[in-house]
């Protein structure tokens, strides 16, 4: 390991046992050596977006470890400047956006956890996929911003209008902001053939309890 190395090497590895509030025991000490060796491998590539993804990803794993010692901030922040880097320099990887996201909701930062949630969902192309839905969903609650919400989905509902979950989700922004147009959409969709029955479902019980 070279000196210059060394110095992070025990600062991970006194961070483990800060977290952890024990001696050193041997797998975090090996644990700490294999992510130091990741983000040594991002500051000798600063350029190679693989290199700054899994520093990206080396620290998020270690924010999700610690859990809500002071230290998650710390590990989230530099999470979160790796895989910025990564996906800049690779904006086609999925994988890299995904840890983006996580490290930016981590961070409190729902107005960037949104942006590259909203990457994601535009990239998908299969009418049954709702993967990221849920979290962008959450997002636009904890911004406060339906309108935003109503005109990313519209988008989206243009490019691909067999969604049942974005049209379900999109219903659910409207019925504050245009009711009438709400229960059109839930309508539509209820009477709709490609519906998944379980979608059915949810809509039927939202309907019967008064929304």
């Amino acid at each position: 390991m070279k000196p210059s190395v060394k110095y992070k090497y025990f600062i991970l590895l006194g961070l483990f046992c800060l977290m952890a509030s024990l001696p050193l025991p041997a797998p975090a000490a090996e644990m700490a050596e294999v992510i130091d060796d990741l983000i040594s491998e991002a500051d000798r590539n600063p350029t190679d977006a693989k290199a700054r993804k899994n520093a990206g990803m080396a620290y998020l794993y270690l924010a999700r470890l610690v859990g809500d010692n002071p230290a998650r901030i710390v590990f989230g922040t530099m999470a979160d400047f790796h895989l910025d880097v990564a996906a800049h320099l690779d904006p086609d990887d999925d994988a890299t956006l995904e840890g983006l996201a996580e490290t930016s909701i981590l961070l409190m930062a729902p107005y960037k956890a949104a942006n590259v949630y909203e990457r994601l969902v535009a990239r998908q192309t299969d009418p049954a996929e709702g993967r990221y839905l849920v979290p962008l969903h959450t997002c636009y609650q904890w911004l406060r911003d339906p309108w935003r919400g109503v005109d990313f989905y519209r988008e989206q509902l243009d490019r691909m209008p067999d969604w049942p979950q974005m049209k379900f989700l999109l219903a659910t922004l409207l019925l504050d902001q245009d009711r009438s147009e709400a229960m059109d959409i839930l309508e539509e969709l209820y009477d709709a053939p490609s519906t998944p029955p379980g979608l059915k479902a949810t809509i039927r019980t939202a309907v019967q309890g008064g929304l």
